[in-house]
Formats: structure tokens, C-alpha cells, sequence
């Protein structure tokens, strides 16, 4: 279900930096894995629209509906390198490309299921 959401953020995230960067792994669920490196001491920062795994904070799951009329860009944080979206709506009769959070797109009537 969450595989083209988790396609758009592969496609759009900055390359990978080693030693600034934190390794980031795609389950096909759409769950990102962040991997534990040694002397890691603090889990990564949320997301806005995943949920942190309560078993293993370094796990985030997917909590966004699919919707076609959402365009998501990936950003990494330069102190942490961690990532963040940048989600905006491309529903003209909703927010038009206003950046959106989970809980506005949540409540949106204009949802476009993915096909």
C-alpha cells in the first residue's frame, strides 16, 4: 500500500553523505528503518505522518492515506542527517500547492486514491 510513498521519497531524497548523513533503509511497506550505527545514542527525530515504532525507535511506520494530488519532497537535517518531508497539495479545489501536514491531508475530501 505505501510503496509509491515510499518511491517518492527514495526518488526525491538527497544522496547519501557518509559520516554526516544517518543510513536510511526502505521496507516495502513503506516503513522507514533507520540503521544503528555504533555510538549512535539518540534515536532520529519523527516525522510528520509516521508513527515511531514504541518497540524500536529507530523504526518509523507510514500513517499517510495514498493520494495522487500529494507531492512529497525529501530534505535531510545537515546537524542530525536525519530526513523530513515537505508534503504539498496539488488538489486544485483543496490547498494547491500549499504545504499540507498529516492531519490536513487526513481531512481532505479531495483524497485521490492511488490507482
Amino acid at each position: 500500500m505505501a510503496t509509491n510513498l515510499t518511491t517518492q521519497i527514495e526518488d526525491t531524497l538527497p544522496p547519501f553523505v557518509e559520516g554526516r548523513d544517518r543510513r536510511l533503509h526502505f521496507e516495502p511497506d513503506g516503513t522507514l528503518v533507520y540503521a544503528r550505527e555504533e555510538g549512535d545514542w539518540e534515536p532520529p527525530r519523527g516525522i510528520d505522518g509516521f508513527e515511531i515504532d514504541p518497540e524500536d525507535p529507530w523504526r518509523l511506520k507510514p500513517l499517510w492515506n495514498l493520494c495522487t494530488a500529494r507531492l512529497q519532497t525529501a530534505v535531510r537535517f545537515p546537524a542530525c542527517g536525519c530526513i523530513s518531508l515537505i508534503s504539498r497539495c496539488n488538489e486544485p479545489g483543496a490547498r494547491f500547492m500549499q504545504r499540507v501536514t498529516f492531519e490536513v491531508c487526513e481531512q481532505c475530501p479531495f483524497q485521490e486514491p492511488a490507482p
